[in-house]
């Protein structure tokens, strides 16, 4: 995993700035030196001079604490490979996207079944806690 993360900082610092917030909707702070986005409706900074990722809120706290397994590489995979492209309006699963099959395979599988048992039919329930993370209906 550490060679993934480290290849995935090493592609961040190869794109210019500008690149990068245009298609990864984040704005970039020179003073900090570090991108800014909103993810799962927190702040995140991703600092690419330090290959730091850091947020205070307590969502953004378990993102990088717990979660961190997943959370890394998927922010830093993002920030490099986002396109600037309109909603399609239609679902997908990870393996769909450009290098998300590491999300389903490997060491860095999501846990999509673990989600469906907690929520079920609860359709309410999961789009009330989508909105909670900054999701939109």
């Amino acid at each position: 995993m550490a060679q993934g993360i480290e290849a995935a900082w090493v592609a961040l610092e190869q794109l210019s700035r500008e690149d990068v917030c245009r298609r990864a909707d984040a704005r970039f702070d020179p003073e900090l030196n570090a991108y800014l986005l909103k993810c799962f409706g927190q702040e995140i900074g991703v600092y690419p001079g330090k290959r730091e990722i850091k947020g205070e809120s307590p969502v953004a706290v378990l993102l990088l604490g717990k979660l961190r397994y997943f959370f890394e590489l998927a922010i830093l995979r993002y920030l490099s490979g986002a396109s600037a492209v309109p909603l399609s309006g239609l679902m997908v699963r990870p393996a769909e996207l450009k290098g998300g099959r590491l999300f389903e395979g490997g060491s860095h599988v999501l846990p999509l079944e673990k989600i469906a048992r907690k929520y079920g039919a609860d359709v309410p329930g999961f789009l009330a806690r989508g909105l909670e993370l900054g999701g939109e209906k």
